[in-house]
Formats: C-alpha cells, sequence, structure tokens
C-alpha cells in the first residue's frame, strides 16, 4: 500500500533528479520493503554523489549492523553525524549500537546528545534509561522512563520497562498501576 506508493514516487524522484537525497530516500523505503540489495545498491549510488551523505551513511551503518558487522556500523555512524551533527537517527543508531556491544557509557553520551538537540524527543529518554538500567543506576532509569512517557503517554517501551523497574524497586503500587496501562494499550502484547 502506502510503502509500494512510497518507493513509486521515490523511482520518478530518480528519474527526475538523481541525487543523494533522492536515492538515499529511496534506499530507506527499499530497506523498509526488505529489499537489502536495492538499498544498498541506492546506498553506494547516493555516496558516489556525496561520500558525507549522512542519511546514506546511517542506511549502511543498519545494514553493516544487522551483519553483525559492528565496528563498520560504528564507523559511518561516526560519519554521519560529523557530517550533520545534528542528525537524532545517528545518535540514536550509535547509541543502540554501544548499548548492544556493552558499552552504556559511549550510548549514554548519545542519547544526552538527542536530549538536548529534541528534548521533547521520548527516544532519547528511552535509550538513556535502559543506559541507567545498564550501569545499575535504577532510580535514573525508572526517571527517564517516566520522562519518555510524559511526551507519549501510551508508550509500552517505557511503560513495561519501568513498572518492572518499579517492582525491582518494591514500588508494587507503581509498577501495578503501570503494567495495567500497559495491558489496557496492548493486551495480546
Amino acid at each position: 500500500g502506502e510503502l509500494d506508493r512510497a518507493l513509486l514516487d521515490c523511482n520518478e524522484a530518480v528519474r527526475c533528479l538523481p541525487t543523494a537525497d533522492s536515492y538515499g530516500q529511496r534506499a530507506i523505503v527499499r530497506q523498509v520493503l526488505g529489499d537489502e540489495q536495492g538499498a544498498l545498491k541506492d546506498v553506494e549510488a547516493a555516496l558516489g554523489l556525496d561520500p558525507h551523505h549522512p542519511g546514506a551513511l546511517v542506511t549502511r551503518a543498519a545494514h553493516a549492523f544487522r551483519a553483525g558487522r559492528f565496528e563498520e556500523a560504528e564507523g559511518d555512524l561516526d560519519q554521519s553525524i560529523l557530517a550533520d551533527p545534528t542528525y537524532l537517527l545517528a545518535y540514536q543508531n550509535r547509541g543502540n549500537l554501544r548499548l548492544t556491544t556493552r558499552r552504556p557509557s559511549g550510548a549514554m553520551a548519545d542519547f544526552d546528545a538527542m536530549i538536548r538537540l529534541a528534548p521533547r524527543y521520548g527516544p532519547g529518554y528511552i535509550g538513556r534509561a535502559f543506559c541507567h538500567r545498564e550501569l545499575k543506576e535504577f532510580s535514573a532509569a525508572i526517571e527517564d522512563f517516566g520522562k519518555a512517557l510524559e511526551f507519549n503517554p501510551n508508550d509500552l517501551v517505557a511503560l513495561s520497562n519501568r513498572g518492572a523497574l518499579r517492582l525491582a524497586d518494591g514500588d508494587k503500587k507503581g509498577a501495578a498501576a503501570d503494567l495495567k496501562k500497559a495491558i489496557e494499550i496492548a493486551p495480546a502484547d
């Protein structure tokens, strides 16, 4: 449906104006549709036109991450941030990569950068909460999950994780409220 139409639009954009941006946008759509090879072809076309294109670098990093090539992914994310220090997705992906590779302090710096750039964007707080949890800073994790819920009160990740942390912290009432709301929002999950 929508993605197929988006791909048609991207194809037309590449045909009419073959820029790094048009190839980069089509790469994202192809990646979401599961066409990894087509996405990589577009990423390479985008980087051929602009070797520092932040979106293309992030898309290539996502491919490397899924393939378990973490150093390669982190290098592309570093380059993306150098090219555009305001690109939230690059910080978010690098923070998630650093959490995956057990470097919560480095990840914390990325999520802190996201929060500085977009203080009302919940995923920065969720990422930082996971860093706090990994560092056994449970009160800070609960606080950051709560901050994310200020911006999206129905965020299942924030609700369920804050609920679990509250339960572990002995706050049975708070845990029950979070988990009850999570079940109301998504009873099958």
